[in-house]
C-alpha cells in the first residue's frame, strides 16, 4: 500500500557536487560552453573545481 506522505517543497538548491572522470573536460564544458564562472575553492584532498552562476554552484570533483 502506498503512503500518501506530504513531500517537502523544494524551492531551490545552493550547490550540487558531481563526480566526473576528467575535471579539465568538466571545467571546459561548464565554463566555456555554459558560461559558469570559476570561483575560489578551498584546498581539498581531491581535484575539482567550483563553478557559479548567480546563487547556484556546481562542484565537479574527480572520481
Amino acid at each position: 500500500m502506498k503512503s500518501k506522505m506530504n513531500k517537502p517543497e523544494i524551492s531551490g538548491m545552493h550547490h550540487v557536487s558531481l563526480l566526473v572522470a576528467d575535471t579539465g573536460k568538466a571545467l571546459e564544458f561548464y565554463s566555456e560552453l555554459l558560461g559558469l564562472q570559476q570561483v575560489e575553492r578551498p584546498q581539498l584532498p581531491f581535484s575539482g573545481a567550483w563553478l557559479q552562476l548567480g546563487d547556484q554552484q556546481i562542484h565537479p570533483a574527480r572520481t
